[in-house]
């Protein structure tokens, strides 16, 4: 992996930390970190993920 994809951040939005552990779980993802979001009502976290941007459309069977 080079040093650029070292340093990629895959961000995804939150209502709560335990949330982001979850992810975390499921997608075996390494959580970097979990960043307030105050301008959200709903989703209050980012949660940071230690690799390239996704989509959670990545990850769904196809119908």
């Amino acid at each position: 992996m080079s040093n650029n994809e070292n340093n990629q951040e895959n961000i995804h939005s939150a209502t709560n930390p335990e949330e982001c552990e979850k992810m975390k779980q499921k997608y075996g993802w390494k959580l970097k970190d979990i960043r307030m979001n105050k301008e959200q009502k709903i989703l209050k976290v980012d949660c940071i993920f230690e690799r390239k941007q996704t989509s959670f459309e990545d990850f769904r069977a196809d119908a």
